[in-house]
């Protein structure tokens, strides 16, 4: 799997090597790269994963249900000026209060912060 690419379905032979079958699509719903590194919630059984692009949206989060359907993508703003003169797409703010997120999986609902006082905050 490449960071930049669909992934490969691989096959395990009977002795042991792997055999790549080709890209996969999951049924032709992923139209974007997809992160070589997915990860499953173990109680739902959900795939999720990131895609990343030079273009807008530049990264989009999703998931797969466990039956194989994936969900909207959800765009993830960045700060792409920054990355383009070398920086880091996370800022860093000591003004700020520090604190962290939980934003509900797939809606629009902003992030609740909990925490507080003192240090900064990262978006």
């Amino acid at each position: 799997m490449s960071e930049d690419d669909l992934p490969y379905e691989v096959q395990i032979t009977i002795s042991g090597d792997l055999k790549t079958i080709g890209r996969y699509s999951f049924g032709n719903q992923l139209n974007s790269t997809m992160i070589a590194h997915p990860k499953v919630n173990p109680v739902s059984r959900e795939l999720f994963a990131l895609s990343y692009d030079v273009s807008r949206p530049y990264l989009k989060y999703f998931r797969f249900l466990p039956e194989g359907e994936k969900s909207p993508d959800m765009e993830i703003r960045l700060f792409v000026g920054e990355m383009i003169n070398g920086g880091s797409p996370v800022m860093y703010d000591g003004k700020k209060n520090r604190g962290s997120g939980f934003s509900p999986i797939f809606t629009s609902v902003s992030a609740s912060w909990f925490g507080g006082g003192g240090g900064g905050k990262c978006w």
